[in-house]
């Protein structure tokens, strides 16, 4: 059988270390744990982002970064505030933008208003890999599906699902964007993610990547999560995961 390894995951896994009081070291000394294997991303906030850039650029590292753009996780600044975030963020190293949408405006039905958004992000980032962070729990069927939609229209690489912090992305709703939309855009999960059967799971449901804190619970559950499947499943997932990896955007990615 065909198993999936811990190397194998990693390449859609984007791991951070934020938080209220996480500090610089924490930071440093966390990615120096990690940076020899092949995540997707890592992920930190604006302050540390230099200190990453350092990091990575000394370690000879391609993995990329990625910072939240906006307020966390309303993102109720103003457009003109988000571009501003951007051009920061990408002078000092970012490679990928977690950018929150207007919450307000979609619980409104301000379509106009989040495309333009969106459009606007797209110009900012300047052909980085963009993600339209927004949380599934708080939005309708409708709500999600028309936030894809837009995304699609205007260019984005990723819808962020999920907020992380204890939020839990519903299956279903996965599952709805990939029945509709199919592979036009792709998904990240972005909290909730403990263990390796909880990422299995959300990978049979459509995820094509997964934020996590905790990548040492996945690897430590991967074995068995692979033992409660049949085995093709198992090889219908790591399948799933190849095409992931040599479809994920980051591969053209632009360097700051």
């Amino acid at each position: 059988m065909t198993a999936i390894t811990f190397n194998h995951l990693c390449k859609i896994i984007s791991t951070s270390k934020t938080g209220p009081t996480v500090s610089r070291a924490d930071v440093v000394k966390y990615f120096k744990r990690w940076i020899k294997l092949p995540f997707a991303s890592f992920g930190t906030d604006l302050y540390n982002l230099p200190y990453l850039k350092k990091l990575l650029t000394e370690a000879d590292s391609k993995i990329n970064i990625y910072v939240p753009i906006s307020t966390y996780p309303i993102g109720g600044e103003t457009i003109e505030s988000k571009t501003a975030e951007i051009e920061w963020a990408i002078s000092h190293g970012a490679t990928e933008l977690d950018c929150f949408l207007n919450r307000s405006a979609t619980k409104s039905g301000d379509w106009n208003f989040v495309k333009k958004e969106i459009e606007e992000i797209m110009n900012a980032a300047k052909g980085r890999i963009v993600k339209i962070w927004v949380e599934f729990n708080h939005l309708k069927p409708s709500e999600i599906l028309q936030v894809a939609e837009l995304s699609i229209d205007g260019g984005a690489h990723f819808i962020r699902a999920g907020v992380g912090f204890g939020q839990v992305q519903r299956y279903s709703d996965i599952k709805l964007v990939k029945d509709v939309f199919g592979d036009k855009i792709k998904i990240e999960v972005g909290g909730g993610v403990r263990d390796a059967i909880i990422a299995l799971n959300y990978l049979k449901a459509g995820m094509d990547r997964f934020a996590c804190s905790t990548p040492e619970n996945i690897a430590r559950t991967l074995e068995d999560a692979q033992n409660r499947l049949w085995k093709n499943e198992v090889e219908q997932l790591y399948k799933r995961i190849d095409f992931i990896i040599k479809t994920d955007p980051s591969r053209k990615r632009v360097e700051a």
